[in-house]
């Protein structure tokens, strides 16, 4: 094997060009994605609306704990709208007259949770399904509260346990696609995504979620195909309109993108009367309007409201609640020094949350400042080294930066997590690659090619890997394929060629020396 250590001269070289589908892979989702519900959701963008960010990991245990003596009280009323206070206690006051009613402990719950009191309204929630264990929404419930407290483990328990007693709702589905997706499970959440239509076909969360599992595959086209035929049926679907563009500029087809920013909203306005309950219980008439503005692509006028929200909030963590969406907002905007200052000010109230670093490397990097992008992302991995989609980011920034070990490092940890993720593939064989191993490229560009034969980049680099490793017939056949299928433009297949060309002149060079 004909490999190099590293060294800090590795660090200032560039990543080969090869093609363009595997760079452009970092501007997916996941992308951001990504940071994202996506989302998986880290994009005006599963960004926009974003509710809290996650408030740490969370407890596997799947039990639900000793029964509640008495409804939660709130500790910090005084510190509170009063208004807030008024709807808590309403929902309270109502509860104490039936404690033993499972939907009275679930309305409460709600209440709590439109109140972004996630913590209570889990507690809630527990106690509704412990007095009625065979009602699925209190479970589902249960689940969306502690997807967005960041608890997914304990999420995809709850809601697996609501579609044991009812598989005939098609969001559930989504939903547990959606929380496997934030995990970066691609797989499971594919299957969850494809069991969402088989329930309902009409429902077009399972669709959707298909689509953003394929775009983080590579199979773009795919994706668009699925998405086409689903904008057909719904044209005027702010979220597919968005899906499909940022599909179309994965693709390289940036003209064909029907909006500006193809990213995806968080929040769907799809049916889903389980979800209808609790948003039927929002109370505040400014989120809500937030809300509808955003899937209107009214973003000024959503940043104005959002803004004035901010002003007055009472408590850091009144502020916090509406920080995360501004931040996005400023972030599509393009007004990158507002959602730096945002993105500063969410690390002053949570100092350990490592989501802002993520974001930050985002926003270094739409400056152009790769070198602060690296920096950020560095300090997200290793403070939450678990985190699936930052080991993703990370991988990609080391790549653009010419830390080809790092990258390689990286995105081996993306695949103890999910072992037919094409895109890492591709980006890991060019890592080993780039940094002469040979062998370990070659491996990577072979299990990309059986898992995406359709991946034109994989050709080429495949031929470039078996020219180095001197295995000339079958950089041919590499070769010949990739032209056989159209791949690559008439400049990659005259490099690659003048390479092979070069290759068979040595080989019988050394032939002829040795005869002589």
């Amino acid at each position: 094997m004909d490999s190099s250590p590293d060294s800090s001269a590795e660090k200032r070289q560039s990543p080969p060009i090869f093609g363009l589908a595997g760079l452009r892979t970092f501007r997916t989702l996941s992308a951001p994605m990504p940071l994202f519900h996506p989302g998986t959701r880290t994009r005006l963008a599963a960004f926009l609306l974003w509710g809290l960010v996650s408030c740490g990991p969370g407890n596997n245990a799947t039990a639900i704990r000793t029964p509640e003596i008495e409804p939660p009280r709130l500790q910090n009323a005084d510190d509170l709208d009063p208004r807030v206070v008024a709807r808590v206690e309403e929902a309270r006051g109502e509860l104490l007259q039936r404690l033993d009613d499972p939907r009275a402990w679930a309305e409460l719950g709600m209440v709590f949770e439109n109140e972004r009191m996630r913590r209570l309204a889990v507690r809630c929630y527990e106690q509704a399904a412990r007095l009625d264990a065979s009602e699925a929404r209190w479970w589902f419930h249960m689940a969306n509260a502690l997807g967005k407290l960041g608890h997914h483990d304990r999420a995809i328990a709850s809601i697996q346990r609501s579609i044991e007693l009812n598989g005939q709702y098609a969001p559930s589905h989504t939903h547990l696609g959606n929380f496997e997706l934030d995990l970066g499970q691609l797989d499971k959440a594919r299957t969850a995504f494809e069991r969402a239509t088989e329930v309902d076909a009409s429902y077009p969360g399972g669709w959707v979620g298909i689509a953003r599992v394929q775009m983080q595959f590579d199979e773009t086209q795919k994706a668009i195909a699925g998405l086409e035929r689903l904008i057909a049926e719904r044209p005027h679907d702010v979220l597919v309109q968005r899906l499909l563009s940022s599909a179309y500029r994965q693709a390289g087809r940036p003209d064909e993108a029907i909006v500006e920013g193809g990213e995806i909203p968080e929040i769907v306005r799809w049916p889903d009367p389980w979800a209808e309950e609790l948003r039927a219980r929002q109370q505040d008439p400014a989120l809500r309007r937030v809300t509808k503005l955003l899937l209107e692509g009214e973003q000024l006028e959503a940043l104005a409201l959002l803004e004035e929200m901010r002003k007055r909030a009472r408590t850091p963590e009144d502020e916090q609640a509406y920080l995360p969406q501004l931040g996005d907002l400023y972030l599509a905007l393009g007004r990158l020094d507002d959602a730096e200052s945002v993105q500063r000010r969410i690390l002053e109230i949570q100092p350990e949350n490592s989501q802002v670093f993520l974001a930050l490397a985002l926003i270094h990097d739409k400056r152009g400042d790769l070198r602060s992008a690296v920096e950020a992302i560095r300090t997200a991995v290793q403070m939450n080294p678990n985190h699936f989609p930052a080991y993703r980011q990370a991988g990609r920034l080391y790549y653009r930066a010419g830390l080809f070990a790092e990258a390689a490092e990286a995105f081996e940890k993306v695949l103890t997590y999910d072992e037919n993720t094409t895109g890492v593939l591709y980006l890991l064989g060019m890592s080993r690659f780039s940094q002469r191993d040979w062998t370990a490229a070659d491996k990577h560009f072979n299990e990309l090619l059986l898992s995406s034969p359709d991946h034109a980049d994989g050709w080429f680099a495949y031929a470039r890997t078996n020219i180095k490793l001197h295995r000339l017939d079958e950089a041919e056949k590499a070769l010949n394929t990739a032209k056989a299928r159209g791949f690559g433009d008439r400049t990659m297949i005259r490099q690659v060629s003048a390479s092979l060309q070069r290759a068979r002149q040595r080989a019988s060079r050394r032939t002829l020396g040795q005869e002589r």
